[in-house]
């Protein structure tokens, strides 16, 4: 999540309009104002691979599911959608 919040922050104050997540590791999917988790049969490759088993990983990935289902504070008065992700990712590391 860390790595996630970085990452849209960077992106953010680059002051670009495009991400490219080409290569990344990820269980997530990004939309402008919104993320979800992909279910278990559209989880990346890259995503799988940086745990031990495939299991580990289905874990991690329902371990995020369950923390993505909560409530969190979006920032509506943020017109930047990557600094509001950055900040429920980081309202999402303070709850795990």
């Amino acid at each position: 999540m860390k790595f996630y919040e970085y990452f849209f922050m960077g992106n953010a104050v680059s002051t670009i309009n495009e991400i490219d997540f080409v290569g990344l590791p990820s269980c997530f999917k990004w939309y402008q104002g919104a993320v979800y988790v992909q279910g278990p049969k559209q989880v990346d490759r890259k995503w799988i691979n940086c745990f031990y088993s495939e299991e580990q990983a289905m874990e991690a990935r329902q371990m995020m599911e369950d923390l993505i289902t909560k409530k969190y504070n979006w920032d509506t008065s943020q017109k930047n959608w990557m600094f509001q992700i950055a900040d429920v990712l980081k309202q999402i590391q303070e709850k795990m």
